[in-house]
């Protein structure tokens, strides 16, 4: 869970980094992000599943 903390607050302060000012950007940002997120979730609950 650290290790995951981890990454999900350095990608935040990278993505936050290059949207600057460009409200647009951030919100186009912050929903690739959450995506991504989803998706690692969803794979690491599917892994779980199988074992």
């Amino acid at each position: 869970a650290e290790c995951f903390n981890r990454v999900v607050t350095d990608e935040v302060r990278q993505e936050n980094a290059e949207c600057g000012s460009d409200m647009n950007s951030y919100r186009l940002s912050r929903a690739r992000f959450w995506k991504e997120m989803f998706l690692q979730l969803t794979l690491l609950q599917l892994m779980r599943a199988l074992r």
